[in-house]
């Protein structure tokens, strides 16, 4: 919560001296997503899902907040990226395949959605930080660590599908503790 806390209020009174020192000059504008509490995780809901929900309720309330500051084609594209990434998650979600013998495509489909998963979130925070004006997406998880049940699941969905050039992740995190969640 810290390191959060004095990145956004850098952000916001654009005065990153505590951080860097009298002469750095920020070249990229950092988009802080609310911080995800793991405790929610299940094997229902995972760390995809809450980052997703997050960033769908951000765009919500900067829609809300000013409408007309909103690119319309940027934005039905967006969406359409929500969709598609929904999509690939719930694919990967069924126990096993969903689809009936006769529904090839539909089958193939359900098959690349692993691979997909990732390009597809990749392509979503691209195009999110473009509505957005920013250049960074910074998530915020804390106590990963508690979660003994889903919390290997957890650092293994994140490794796979959210470790991309755009994205930073910090964790409140014991390694120890961590550690023994992991084994």
């Amino acid at each position: 919560y810290s390191a959060l806390k004095i990145v956004k209020d850098a952000q916001e009174k654009e005065n990153w001296r505590p951080i860097y020192g009298e002469h750095y000059k920020p070249r990229k504008k950092i988009k802080l997503l609310k911080t995800i509490d793991p405790s929610f995780f299940d094997t229902k809901h995972n760390i995809l899902e809450m980052l997703i929900g997050a960033m769908y309720r951000e765009l919500k309330q900067r829609k809300e907040r000013n409408p007309s500051e909103m690119n319309r084609d940027e934005l039905h594209t967006l969406l359409a990226q929500f969709q598609e990434t929904k999509r690939h998650l719930r694919f990967l979600a069924t126990a096993s395949n969903p689809f009936s013998q006769d529904d090839e495509l539909e089958e193939l489909d359900y098959l690349s959605s692993g691979a997909d998963l990732r390009d597809s979130i990749s392509l979503l925070i691209q195009r999110f930080l473009k509505l957005t004006g920013d250049d960074v997406l910074m998530i915020g998880i804390d106590d990963i660590d508690l979660n003994t049940k889903q919390g290997y699941t957890m650092v293994e969905k994140i490794r796979k599908y959210m470790i991309l050039p755009q994205v930073v992740i910090l964790f409140a995190v014991k390694l120890d503790q961590l550690a023994r969640v992991l084994h």
